[in-house]
């Protein structure tokens, strides 16, 4: 197998024209990620003949930077009773701003404008995916609010209430794990969302341990409540 570059591209890839045995070949798979390109190849190899276009975006490291491109290319077939793959033509489409523009406001969407944890209506969504996804597994809801919360806005101000919505959030962030889903359902009302092996109570009562305590001088406490899915643990 051989890929064939146009001068541009090769100046532009930063490779030679000719790449031969690309999927084996150092300088192409670190620019584009072996897996990847296999993947690539396989959809072409399996295309029909009259549907041969392939497009498929990838995140390639092209002279040291790592960003997004689509790779579109038409698979080539022979002529006969029966057809066989015999090569294909493309090219590379750098999309790294659209798509990074893109996830800038899917995440936007998504998140709390006060934390930057999700909201409710994506974190909702995403629970019913993994819940629907993965029946076999254990997962616990833990609910909870701030204890004395209208204290900390009429006493203090609101200001200082939203920086302790916003000092919750960050103790939130550095207790959890990244397969965890947590959220602010609005208020000083949050949730996280967590699968668990055998018993769900150290957890709990781990995070719960990290979440109270002082803030200026303002006594953090929560109120929590947990469900567990199928199981019924409490």
């Amino acid at each position: 197998e051989m890929i064939k570059l146009s001068e541009w591209g090769a100046e532009s890839l930063g490779t030679p024209i000719k790449i031969i045995d690309p999927a084996q070949n150092k300088t192409w798979t670190e620019i584009f990620p072996k897996d990847d390109f296999s993947l690539f190849l396989y959809r072409l190899k399996t295309s029909k003949p009259e549907d041969p276009v392939v497009i498929e975006r990838f995140k390639l490291n092209v002279r040291g930077e790592s960003k997004w491109y689509k790779v579109i290319a038409k698979a080539m077939w022979s002529d006969g009773e029966k057809p066989e793959f015999d090569g294909a033509i493309g090219k590379i489409v750098d999309i790294n701003d659209e798509t990074e523009a893109m996830e800038y406001l899917e995440q936007k969407a998504d998140t709390d404008s006060r934390t930057g944890l999700l909201n409710h209506n994506a974190a909702k969504s995403r629970i019913s995916r993994i819940l629907a996804a993965n029946k076999d597994k254990r997962y616990a809801l833990a609910i909870f609010d701030i204890d004395d919360f209208k204290k900390a806005n009429d006493v203090y101000g609101h200001l200082f209430g939203d920086e302790v919505l916003e000092m919750t959030a960050g103790r939130i962030r550095e207790n959890i794990r990244s397969t965890d889903i947590a959220s602010r359902f609005g208020g000083d009302e949050f949730i996280l969302f967590m699968e668990y092996k055998t018993t769900v109570k150290p957890l709990i009562d781990r995070i719960f341990k990290r979440l109270t305590g002082k803030y200026k001088d303002f006594n953090v406490g929560i109120s929590m409540g947990v469900a567990c899915a199928e199981y019924g643990e409490t």
